[in-house]
């Protein structure tokens, strides 16, 4: 990961020399009647990006900048006794920036491009691919893909049950953070033991970590502070005590050391089960709309259409789906889509906006989120490609139309209705519809992109205007040849041109189209 990042100081004095800044930071200093050359001078390339703005007072010519500043990248230290006007605490919060105590501003750069460097990535160590100890289980009972269940008497020492036969190579100075699916009977203890394995070598072990408290806290993150060296790290699950776990996939993310999951500024919420959606706010000029854009399938986790959504210039909201091998269409439990629903309510909340001024948007996976959330909200328009709206036909078709090419599908179902037959999918295809058919969209504007000869979901456009029709609902059709998956480059340009229309035309919004 490159954790090379640019650091703006504003102040009357260059403080360079009294931080122990890391070698990947770059420092650039100017005086505070300098920021109204700021963005202008970013704009035509003599300054970079800056990952952070740094200050060590209010600097009142910073509002003259403010177009320039990313969210997420502003720092103040501040002496104790110096109090901060309402109008520049305001700026910092519009910002989403951070107050530092000035005395702990030598402990804070220290690790200063973790914390801010611009990358992002996640992966996952599948339960699949992992092995089980049979000696004190009494059975053990695979759900597909999504997690394994046992049962049995762990005894009152610490068992290893399950090992991940996949080792993670992780760099030197690179912080990674675990994330474990679970749940469990209150008899039944678990922790997470992590060995270190030197780069280079089949078994020379350097250390040895073991995370039990974080496992007992809903939101309790595994933090693997940064090694010294390079390494490969090998997990495994112990238990302890008697009754059933239930064990999912094992997470694991590059660190920003607790500024954000996956990007500074990233935030996730999760349900009982430890099922995770993960978000991304830009409040951007917090003119409306506000765009949500739901990340489609991914096997690596992160967030999807980032400088796409960037360079329309409004308020956006990336959410991406972390669960199973690269999404589970962010259908769940009811507390897990309340997590959702309230996720895309707050930034409407912090932004003023109501319906009318948001725009739910996706494109596969992602349109089934836009698509399925837009009753919760019934938004100024729906802007989609290539829908997703049969769950239980979409697993269907992976026997008869494209067999073996999205097992997922397949989790899916199972994991909405419990099982994969008929009846199943019956109840997986009426569980999107319900929910559809359950808003008003008489001020709601459809525009959505298809595959003609889509493998699937083979009606699923067809379907949205049968459930449509019968409502006063404005749609803006656009066919295309192909399956599924032959021709994402020509959605993906129809679904910018798309937003940058609506953009202007309704939003009144001067739009740069190059």
């Amino acid at each position: 990961m490159d954790y090379n990042i640019n650091v703006l100081h504003i102040g009357k004095k260059d403080t360079k020399s009294e931080y122990m800044l890391p070698p990947e930071v770059t420092w650039f200093h100017v005086d505070p009647l300098e920021c109204t050359e700021i963005p202008a001078r970013i704009k035509n390339k003599e300054l970079p990006v800056f990952e952070v703005i740094l200050m060590e007072q209010e600097i009142n010519d910073l509002y003259y900048m403010e177009s320039a500043i990313n969210p997420y990248s502003l720092v103040l230290f501040r002496d104790k006794d110096r109090e901060l006007s309402s109008a520049f605490e305001e700026l910092i919060r519009r910002k989403m920036g951070f107050v530092i105590d000035k005395e702990r501003s030598n402990d804070f750069i220290e690790h200063l491009p973790q914390k801010f460097f611009s990358g992002q990535y996640g992966d996952k160590l599948h339960i699949d691919e992992a092995d089980i100890s049979r000696q004190f289980v009494k059975d053990i009972v695979f759900d597909g893909n999504r997690s394994v269940s046992m049962e049995g008497n762990f005894g009152k020492k610490w068992s290893s049950i399950v090992s991940f036969r996949y080792n993670v190579p992780l760099d030197k100075g690179q912080p990674l953070e675990l994330w474990l699916e679970f749940t469990k009977d209150e008899s039944v203890d678990l922790r997470i033991v992590v060995r270190s394995i030197r780069a280079g070598t089949a078994n020379e072990l350097t250390s040895t970590r073991i995370f039990e408290d974080e496992l007992r806290d809903l939101c309790g993150t595994m933090l693997l502070e940064e090694y010294e060296e390079n390494t490969r790290l090998a997990f495994t699950l112990q238990v302890r005590g008697k009754g059933r776990i239930n064990v999912g996939n094992l997470h694991y993310r590059y660190s920003h050391l607790g500024y954000g999951i996956l990007m500074t500024g990233g935030a996730k919420r999760q349900d009982k089960s430890r099922e995770e959606i993960i978000s991304f706010f830009d409040p951007m000029d917090r003119k409306p709309p506000l765009c949500v854009y739901f990340s489609g399938y991914r096997t690596a986790e992160g967030f999807e259409a980032y400088y796409m959504m960037k360079s329309f210039g409004a308020p956006f909201l990336l959410l991406a789906d972390p669960r199973l091998e690269g999404g589970a269409f962010y259908v769940g439990s009811k507390e897990y889509e309340e997590q959702i629903g309230k996720i895309i309510r707050d930034c409407l909340d912090e932004l003023g906006f109501d319906g009318r001024q948001l725009i739910l948007s996706g494109i596969s996976m992602g349109s089934t989120g836009a698509l399925y959330y837009s009753p919760n909200f019934l938004p100024y328009q729906v802007i989609v490609g290539k829908p997703l709206t049969n769950l239980g036909s979409i697993a269907f078709n992976e026997k008869y139309h494209r067999p073996g090419e999205f097992p997922t599908s397949l989790d899916v179902l199972r994991s909405l209705t419990g099982g994969v037959g008929q009846e199943h999918i019956v109840r997986a295809d009426n569980y999107f519809w319900d929910k559809f058919d359950s808003g008003d969209f008489s001020d709601t504007r459809f525009a959505i992109s298809y595959m003609r000869e889509d493998d699937y979901d083979r009606t699923g456009y067809e379907d949205l205007v049968r459930h449509l029709s019968s409502k006063e609902v404005t749609i803006y059709g656009k066919g295309m040849t192909g399956r599924h998956n032959d021709n994402t480059s020509g959605v993906v340009e129809w679904f910018r041109a798309r937003y940058l229309r609506v953009l202007r035309d309704a939003f009144s919004r001067s739009i740069d189209e190059n």
